[in-house]
């Protein structure tokens, strides 16, 4: 799903112009950027807890020793247990 279908889908059910939607949507993804970008956890009530973490230094191919990896940002999403007791329930279509 692409921000602007669920800026569409925000308009529809709440009553308020697309153009408003798309706006929060927006404003709302780059406030989610801004404080990952700072480290900090973000909690989704009901749907997942969104942080990250410094993944260390290592060696990639530890035979040979000849390629690393450096350190780097890493993003974690853990889905709340509602979230994954739900998804764990929805039957699929094949």
């Amino acid at each position: 799903m692409t921000s602007t279908r669920m800026a569409d889908i925000v308009a529809e059910r709440l009553g308020i112009p697309k153009a408003s939607a798309r706006a929060v949507v927006s404003e709302f993804l780059v406030v989610l950027r801004e404080q990952l970008v700072q480290r900090a956890r973000i909690r989704l009530v009901r749907t997942a807890t969104i942080s990250t973490y410094v993944k260390s230094f290592r060696l990639r191919n530890r035979q040979t020793g000849d390629v690393s990896v450096e350190d780097r940002l890493v993003l974690s999403i853990k889905p709340a247990s509602s979230m994954r007791a739900l998804l764990n329930t929805v039957t699929r279509e094949t």
